[in-house]
């Protein structure tokens, strides 16, 4: 059985991976900020194999596999963990969790580095997703569906489950195989189509309205050339991953314990 470090595990894709990986039948040790188990991974602390460390391990367990998922402000690689990798002969993989829409991927060097585009999918945080979190919320309430700008901006969103498969896939490549790789999808969709996409998907007559227009060029495509050196490219539709987390969102507006007005676990 593999035991595995997520270092950031808190975060939308972490909290997915650490699930995945379970699945898998891996041990999974997670560690974030904060020293209480946070609750995207609260479903998980009944998994025998699972354990939350707070910051990290306070000394070297035997790992095979460190995943290091940066936000936009931590560093590449943070020094404790690289040692830490270099004491226990475990792979390192180092990407930038923060890939929602809107945000731009930031680079990482070195063999076995992910650049994230756009993720989105169940969980995805309300404060987080940019223009995708805000149309779901909004066609789900009836309200109108507000753009940005005129709607014309591509949007190249990639489902959580593939970005998932897609680390995995690059965790087991050999050490040489170089880097960084983006993972995300080729196929912009423009925001307006996008909007009367979820607007259909959720039943709603939500009207459609142009708003800010963003700053900055358009997000230039992800780079497949390397992600599908690894026999990896996105699977799931959009349309099937929109309806997923549209579901989602439906069924977390009805437990009792959580507030309707966001998108988290």
């Amino acid at each position: 059985m593999k035991t595995i470090l997520i270092h950031g595990s808190a975060g939308f894709l972490g909290s997915h991976l650490c699930e995945e990986l379970l699945a898998r039948g891996c041990r999974v040790l997670a560690a974030d900020r904060g020293e209480a188990p946070p609750g995207a991974l609260a479903h998980l602390l009944d998994n025998p194999r699972f354990r939350y460390l707070g910051h990290g391990p306070a000394s070297a367990p035997a790992l095979d596999e460190i995943y290091h998922l940066a936000g936009p402000s931590d560093p590449p690689e943070p020094p404790a963990l690289a040692a830490l990798a270099g004491r226990t002969g475990a792979r390192l993989l180092r990407a930038r969790a923060g890939g929602f829409e809107g945000e731009p991927a930031t680079p990482e060097a070195g063999p076995r580095a992910a650049r994230l585009f756009h993720a989105y999918g169940p969980g995805m945080p309300a404060a987080e997703g940019g223009f995708l979190s805000r149309a779901i919320l909004q066609a789900l309430a009836g309200a109108p569906v507000t753009l940005p700008g005129p709607g014309t901006r591509p949007l190249a969103l990639c489902f959580v489950d593939d970005l998932v498969a897609g680390l995995i896939a690059l965790m087991a490549a050999p050490a040489g195989f170089g880097g960084p790789v983006d993972l995300g999808s080729p196929s912009p969709v423009a925001a307006q189509e996008l909007a009367r996409m979820i607007i259909r998907l959720a039943g709603s007559d939500s009207p459609i309205l142009p708003g800010p227009r963003p700053a900055g060029p358009d997000p230039a495509p992800p780079d497949l050339t390397l992600a599908r050196a690894l026999g990896w490219a996105p699977k799931v539709p959009l349309e099937t991953g929109l309806r997923r987390t549209l579901d989602h969102q439906v069924w977390l507006s009805r437990q009792p314990d959580r507030p309707p007005a966001g998108l988290g676990r």
